[in-house]
């Protein structure tokens, strides 16, 4: 049967085909795969009676096999609603028309390409990070108008993997809630993987307010959609740990041999911990940064006495140092520390002025002890130039006990104050005389067996204000060195000046000492103050403050004197070894005595910018340095006065056994006395925290003896006195049961008496 239509045949001109050229074109020659994006195909149509097949590949691999299609409309698969279904990339395609029932070609189309690219990114991955701690959302960046913040724990961001990759953090404000949020815009749209990334001692959790978004593991999936939003909720909170804090004993006593131990939780690396306490109720350590319960606090156990007694209560926390996130929270742990109890009992004699005595400085003198000390006077009216007020005054007397310190008696004035009229601009000044020393020295000849040295410096009373602390004028000051016979004589002996670099010559007259040349490291000494005395058969020596321009530079030194000329033997304190037993300043208004072969210095520690209680410490007279234990200062034995009270400026000698250690008090300085001296019975060295014994305070019979020497003494009238055997000891009726064991410090305090033979 023959086709209709215009054909050429070899045999018979009527059926032979007619040329048809097929082409093919496609516009435009690239889109996206979306459906917003459409093309068109235009090619050769169809003969009647003939058929068209399609061919074609994809990114080189051929993908269409000769296809029946039904005309150039419908050409391809490539339809604009259908592309995202066949993907992305180059595809080409061509056609042919041919005979169906012999295989004839008529004509082969030429290729057309089209280029499919990805889909334009339409979505957007949003979201937010759930303090669940606080209930607030977290922000990476400032705080967001109108939303109170939570926290910021550093290091918190959120991980996307899908169709893209990438890191975001909360850096945006929701213009809806004020929320801060995350956003990553122009997204390809698809199902990506989000996990959220949590500093050290964070963790996932879930969200207590709901929200639907939420994702409590912390890691999940969300779809982003084309043109729409895939939204995503997180949560964390700290990790959950319990801080504690605990001390082990809870209860000990303020000296070397009672230590304690704090045990609390370990820090997180990256994170600190910050200490908070009490001291007596008194808020102290207040967010201190310290490394390590084992370190918790200035508390030490070996350094007891530096802090006083009291109620010390400590707790911790642990936080991001970036943000101040907490992770943690201690419990209180308290520590109660109790001082060795000390009587107090003002030491009063008649003869001394209406404002009070300070300073004590105490002297043996075989049965006697003399004490020197500050003597705050009656005010007296002085006129000058037509000025005229009633001037208050600062000056050096003397006492003296005939049983053991029991009672004192008024020994006089040693170095008096004097009134004088100034040059201009002032009128009215006075001489003080203060912080004596008596010492009795025992290599000098006997008619300078006896010496004071006390601070003598100018008080302007202009202003009649006596407490004005710049009405002080050191730089006309110095030391007075007196020497004599006796103490009695002291007041009319001759005087000799020790100086600092700040003492006016020009005015006052060259000095008997600069002390300050006396070596390199008392160069910078403006002024010396609070002197110290010893004399044993080494040496004289005196402690003394050394006043630089720099408080950080003062210092606790020691010199020492041969009768004609000064020598420099060391520092025993500076503001660094002071701060370690807790003393704000460098030690200071130091004495020194001396039990058995040991000498001893006793100095006063700043607290609260008040002088605070008195501390004794081993001193080795070769080179002024102080005994240290685990690297600070020794203390051993403290004496504490009221707490935020100015006390201090102690004294003491071993013979004045019924006083003690005495220390003075201000308590202020309108109520007079303003100035006291107490006596606290505590004797140093002692046995087993109790003072050796003396026969007037027991009965008449006190036997002691040595661990190491079967030698037994019988302790009277200050002197102890070898019991020379078993006979002689029973003859005596002594019980064997009566001996006490001491050291060989505490027996050498005793001198040799007579034997009992």
């Amino acid at each position: 049967m023959a086709k209709p239509g215009n054909f050429s045949h070899a045999l018979d001109q009527t059926y032979k085909p007619a040329v048809v050229s097929c082409s093919l074109f496609v516009s435009p020659p690239s889109v996206y795969a979306n459906n917003s994006d459409t093309w068109t195909w235009t090619g050769t149509s169809s003969p009647s009676g003939y058929v068209t097949k399609r061919y074609g590949t994809k990114n080189g691999v051929q993908d269409v096999f000769g296809d029946d299609v039904f005309g150039s409309t419908n050409f391809s698969k490539l339809t604009g609603s259908r592309a995202s279904q066949d993907g992305v990339g180059d595809f080409t395609r061509w056609f042919t028309i041919s005979d169906p029932a012999t295989g004839a070609l008529l004509c082969t189309s030429n290729t057309a390409t089209i280029i499919v690219k990805s889909p334009v990114p339409s979505g957007e991955l949003r979201g937010k990070v759930f303090n669940e701690n606080e209930g607030k959302y977290i922000s990476a960046g400032q705080d967001c108008p109108g939303y109170n913040e939570t926290t910021k724990p550093s290091g918190v961001s959120i991980d996307y993997t899908g169709p893209v990759s990438g890191r975001v953090v909360m850096n945006l404000c929701s213009s809806t809630t004020n929320h801060p949020i995350f956003s990553v815009p122009n997204l390809p749209a698809g199902t990506y993987t989000v996990k959220v990334n949590y500093p050290n001692g964070w963790t996932p959790a879930s969200c207590s307010n709901g929200d639907v978004s939420c994702i409590p593991s912390g890691r999940g999936m969300v779809i982003v959609p084309p043109d729409g939003k895939g939204i995503v909720v997180f949560a964390i909170k700290p990790t959950d740990r319990s801080c504690t804090l605990a001390v082990s004993p809870d209860k000990v006593y303020a000296n070397n041999s009672d230590t304690w131990t704090w045990t609390g939780t370990s820090n997180l690396s990256g994170y600190v911990t910050k200490r908070y306490g009490t001291n007596n109720g008194v808020p102290s350590a207040n967010g201190d940064d310290f490394f390590g319960p084992t370190n918790f606090s200035k508390l030490a156990g070996p350094r007891a006495p530096s802090i006083g007694g009291g109620v010390y209560v400590r707790w911790f926390t642990i936080s991001d140092p970036a943000t101040g996130a907490l992770l943690c929270t201690s419990n209180t742990a308290t520590l109660t520390i109790t001082l060795p109890t000390i009587s107090r009992e003002q030491l009063t004699f008649s003869g001394v002025g209406s404002g009070g005595i300070f300073d004590p400085s105490l002297e043996n003198d075989d049965s006697r002890i003399w004490m020197s000390y500050s003597a705050v006077e009656n005010p007296r009216p002085f006129s000058c130039a037509g000025k005229s007020l009633t001037l208050k005054r600062v000056e050096t007397r003397l006492a003296y006990s005939d049983n053991q310190g029991a009672n004192w008696v008024d020994g006089g004035v040693a170095i008096p104050s004097e009134d004088v009229c100034l040059p201009a601009p002032y009128h009215l000044g006075t001489w003080m005389s203060e912080t004596p020393t008596i010492i009795k020295d025992m290599k000098a000849p006997a008619s300078e067996r006896w010496k004071i040295i006390s601070h003598r410096y100018l008080w302007v009373q202009e202003d009649g204000d006596f407490n004005q602390e710049n009405n002080k004028k050191f730089d006309f000051g110095w030391y007075g060195l007196r020497a004599a016979a006796s103490p009695e004589l002291l007041k009319n002996a001759s005087e000799k000046k020790l100086a600092g670099a700040a003492y006016q010559n020009s005015v006052l007259g060259e000095p008997a000492t600069w002390l300050n040349k006396v070596h390199p490291a008392l160069s910078d000494c403006l002024f010396f103050g609070e002197p110290g005395g010893l004399s044993d058969s080494t040496g004289f020596y005196l402690t003394t403050s050394c006043f630089t321009l720099n408080p950080a530079t003062f210092k606790l030194a020691l010199l020492k004197y041969n009768g004609s000329s000064w020598s420099y033997v060391g520092t025993s304190f500076n503001q660094e070894e002071s701060s370690k037993i807790g003393s704000e300043k460098t030690m200071t208004a130091a004495s020194l005595f001396k039990a058995g072969n040991q000498a001893y210095l006793m100095a006063t520690k700043h607290v609260g910018g008040l002088y605070s209680g008195c501390y004794i410490f081993g001193i080795n007279l070769a080179n002024g340095e102080i005994q240290k234990e685990a690297g600070a200062p020794k203390i051993l034995q403290s004496i504490e006065g009221i707490q935020s009270v100015f006390n201090g400026a102690c004294g003491y000698n071993p013979a004045s056994r019924e006083s003690g250690i005495v220390f003075g008090e201000l308590t202020d300085m309108v109520t007079n006395p303003m100035f006291k001296i107490f006596k606290t019975f505590v004797n140093y060295p002692s046995v087993s925290g109790t003072s050796i014994p003396t026969p007037n305070a027991l009965s008449d019979v006190v036997l002691v003896k040595l661990a190491t020497d079967p030698k037994v003494y019988k302790l009277e009238n200050g002197v102890k006195r070898w019991i020379t055997s078993p006979d002689v000891f029973n003859r005596e009726g002594f019980l064997w049961t009566d001996i006490s064991s001491v050291n060989e410090m505490e027996l050498g305090l005793y001198p040799n008496g007579n034997p009992i033979q």
